[in-house]
């Protein structure tokens, strides 16, 4: 099944409530960062949020996430945005 990149919190959310697989985690990382792009927020910013100390995630865990966020980051700079079949 094919998930829609969620464009506010509530779609997120929703998001969150499907069962966790692979594409599901890959569309609500994408989801995050373009909300915090809209919000204004750095990827420095997004960052500093993942490594705060939480008990949900250990060190190791954050610092992973915080490495794909910044992957992902980037690869969704390089990529030109991709437009709807209504666009033409």
């Amino acid at each position: 099944m094919s998930y829609p990149i969620p464009t506010n919190r509530e779609e997120l959310l929703n998001l969150c409530r499907q069962p966790a697989d692979s594409e599901t985690l890959a569309t609500a990382i994408v989801g995050i960062i373009q909300l915090a792009r809209i919000q204004g927020q750095s990827l420095a910013d997004l960052q500093a949020e993942i490594l705060t100390e939480d008990p949900l995630l250990e060190p190791r865990q954050r610092q992973w996430l915080s490495d794909l966020l910044l992957s992902t980051w980037q690869q969704l700079e390089a990529t030109p945005p991709q437009h709807s079949d209504d666009s033409f």
